[in-house]
């Protein structure tokens, strides 16, 4: 065993952080106009050295995970417990970011930094879809039409790989698919994000991550971001990166693909809201 401490757990190979999603997004239902109001004497959890240093560490470490696993430490050393290959397993990557640096780094502080930007993307990417199924269930209401109404739409899965698995588990139980004419399987997306193909859930997860990595590089970068200035600003990169990302809509919805400042204020409500959601994670 190497002795580095204080040993770390990185979630994605220590098991997933388990709590449900959204516990304490209540802040993101807040009107812009009071955020500062009442969070104003809020100040970073971390200090800009830290997140710097985080954002440069993190990809090392998790360059390493992805490079060894936990059932080659338990071939190599003999271990029989995992949790004993995992201890090994993680105090190596350390290692590897440390003599990757070149310096001692504050590998608690980084590890503090890695769990809440990991736990930010997972909250803010089941709260994403959530909002969107809501749209969804109220917009079947709105027609007339049970709000549980399946929506149908084709996997995003383009080599066919993400989803296999998943719609194995789901045909194993019986479940049947329709295609659409190219022969896509159509899934139901008016589910709660944990039923959703993993394609589905990387799509949810790509906007969460851009936010949420947009508040990391602005607190390394030691701006203000408990101001309604930078709300305003991270919302409407936000807003940019939605358009790109969805440029088939623009024939059906051409209201929304107009900048920022031109949406009508409900619109960017929902590009605030997930600002803050992703704020609240980094401040105290």
């Amino acid at each position: 065993m190497t002795g580095h401490e204080p040993k770390v757990s990185f979630p994605h190979t220590a098991g997933d952080v388990a709590a449900e999603a959204a516990a304490d997004l209540a802040w993101a239902k807040q009107d812009e106009k009071e955020f500062v109001v009442k969070n104003g004497n809020r100040t970073p959890r971390f200090s800009a050295k830290l997140m710097a240093e985080s954002l440069a560490v993190i990809p090392l470490i998790e360059s390493y995970l992805s490079n060894h696993t936990i059932q080659e430490i338990m071939a190599e050393k003999g271990y029989r417990d995992p949790r004993d290959a995992n201890w090994d397993l993680v105090s190596d990557a350390v290692d590897y970011a440390i003599k990757a640096r070149g310096h001692y780094v504050d590998i608690r502080g980084i590890n503090n930094v890695s769990l809440t930007i990991y736990r930010a993307k997972r909250d803010l990417s089941v709260a994403l879809h959530e909002n969107l199924r809501k749209d969804i269930e109220d917009g079947f209401s709105s027609n007339g039409q049970p709000a549980e109404t399946p929506r149908l739409r084709p996997s995003k899965d383009k080599t066919g790989e993400k989803d296999k698995a998943w719609f194995a588990a789901q045909e194993a139980k019986d479940v049947k698919f329709t295609e659409d004419e190219n022969g896509n399987k159509l899934v139901n997306t008016n589910v709660p994000y944990k039923e959703l193909p993993p394609s589905w859930q990387e799509a949810s997860s790509s906007a969460a991550n851009f936010v949420v990595d947009t508040i990391a590089k602005a607190l390394t970068n030691g701006e203000t971001v408990m101001s309604n200035d930078y709300v305003e600003k991270a919302s409407s990169a936000v807003h940019d990166k939605w358009m790109a990302d969805n440029a088939w809509q623009q024939e059906s919805a051409p209201e929304l693909f107009v900048p920022y400042a031109e949406l009508p204020e409900n619109e960017k409500e929902k590009d605030r809201d997930q600002i803050l959601m992703a704020i609240s994670h980094f401040v105290q």
